[in-house]
């Protein structure tokens, strides 16, 4: 009896350890990015959205391009008033524009995918190599994913990831956007600070970012979409140097507890709103921005992301 129990107890013993190991590799980031794989490789949209969320993708992508470039122009034409006001308005048309960029954006991924057209160099090869040689960093419902690529001139891709209800969806990812707007790398650091703190945005510049709070318009042009709601917050921008310079409010975004990243409204909101503008040496500048999220959304932080500098405003 004792070896029939052996017997049958072993095998028994094996499969269940064999089925909680799978159960374990289909709830991983690894294996959400070999399922977003396959799904391009297919030519499959839908499964690739399910795995992707490309409206937060785009939106982060755009935001950071939009940040160093404006950083960038303001260094060029630092020494020149007209060249500034040049710069300021055409970034104005840029960020006033932004909702269209992300569109555009967004159907040149759909191409891609539909056209299996995307770069093959971080192809995973199988699930079981794929697996070991993504390196993956957890923290609680988000993980930070580092993809090798096979072609040692290209970098590996960087990503974020958050988990969903059996699965990971990549939200924000890291592209070295220094070839293309020809700037030299910078290393960032990231910086959590308590909401209403003045903190130091690097060059001569200080920003203190208050806590949100809801925002309802008197005008009945100025609604938010159903199912959403506006929330404002007071923003105060300091320039300590001894020369002007333009700030952005492509810098600044909010998130909510599932990490998902909102830009701030282009039209209407609180007053006095704050815009992108020149502020001059030695000036202050302080406004509302106001931004448009579900009614369900609970507010985590609102996050500056400038290009040495990335602050992350708390309760």
């Amino acid at each position: 009896m004792k070896k029939l129990i052996i017997f049958i107890g072993i095998p028994l013993l094996i499969l269940i350890t064999v089925f909680i190991t799978w159960k374990n590799v289909q709830s991983s980031p690894q294996y959400s990015l070999y399922q977003m794989y396959n799904a391009v490789k297919s030519h499959d949209y839908a499964t690739f959205t399910k795995f992707a969320d490309i409206d937060t993708i785009v939106s982060n992508v755009l935001d950071k391009a939009l940040a160093q470039s404006q950083k960038e122009q303001a260094a060029k034409t630092s020494g020149d008033q007209w060249e500034q006001l040049g710069a300021n308005f055409a970034q104005g048309l840029i960020t006033a524009f932004k909702p269209a960029l992300i569109q555009k954006a967004k159907d040149e991924v759909k191409k891609q995918v539909e056209e299996g057209t995307f770069q093959t160099s971080y192809k995973p090869g199988n699930m079981i190599t794929g697996f070991f040689s993504i390196k993956v960093q957890k923290d609680g419902k988000v993980a930070n994913v580092t993809v090798p690529t096979q072609d040692p001139k290209t970098k590996p891709l960087s990503l974020k990831m958050r988990q969903q209800n059996g699965y990971w969806q990549v939200f924000d990812m890291n592209i070295d956007l220094s070839n293309a707007m020809e700037s030299p790398q910078v290393t960032q650091t990231t910086t959590r600070v308590k909401l209403g703190t003045r903190t130091d945005i690097g060059g001569g510049w200080f920003i203190a970012i208050a806590s949100p709070s809801a925002y309802v318009s008197n005008n009945e042009f100025e609604t938010p979409k159903e199912g959403n709601r506006f929330v404002a917050t007071e923003i105060t921008y300091e320039n300590t140097t001894d020369q002007s310079d333009t700030y952005s409010l492509s810098h600044l975004s909010l998130k909510d507890t599932d990490d998902h990243s909102f830009s701030y409204s282009y039209m209407g909101g609180k007053e006095p709103q704050l815009s992108n503008d020149t502020l001059e040496a030695k000036g202050k500048v302080k406004g509302f921005v106001t931004f448009e999220i579900p009614e369900t959304a609970q507010i985590k932080s609102i996050i500056y992301n400038g290009t040495e500098k990335t602050i992350i405003f708390e309760k």
